[in-house]
């Protein structure tokens, strides 16, 4: 039984970071003026998605849900105005998710916070925490 305990926490810990690191960045966009529209749940499309474009079935392959759950959200974000939805240049039979250019001095609030947060994050585990922490990560992504 110890051994799975010890298997299991890391599982643990990686879900408990993401969901504070969200949950901090939610906080944070809801304290500025603009994102009184922004649902926690709609950190899966943006996170998944190009801000230049996306494709729905990309997103949700990304996001690791179904390609129907990230048409509603995608459709509940277009309906306030967080995203636009776009025929895809490459294929008439698909459509893009993009961020809409009204929106582009948004996003770069948005990019800037979680530049701060990263940055809060380095300060806390050092810079060459910050390297294994990242290095660890993308072993665990191939």
């Amino acid at each position: 039984m110890a051994d799975v305990r010890r298997l299991h926490e890391p599982f643990v810990l990686m879900n408990r970071v993401q969901r504070q690191f969200e949950a901090k960045l939610y906080a944070k966009l809801h304290a500025l003026k603009g994102f009184d529209a922004l649902r926690p749940a709609y950190l899966a499309v943006f996170r998944n998605m190009n801000p230049h474009g996306s494709r729905i079935t990309d997103i949700a392959k990304r996001a690791g849900v179904t390609k129907q759950a990230i048409g509603l959200l995608v459709k509940d974000m277009a309906a306030a105005g967080l995203v636009e939805v776009a025929p895809d240049p490459d294929d008439a039979r698909a459509r893009i998710v993009r961020i809409p250019k009204a929106n582009w001095k948004r996003h770069e609030q948005v990019a800037a916070i979680v530049v701060e947060m990263l940055t809060e994050l380095e300060n806390r585990i050092g810079a060459r925490g910050m390297e294994t922490l990242t290095e660890l990560l993308r072993k665990l992504c191939d």
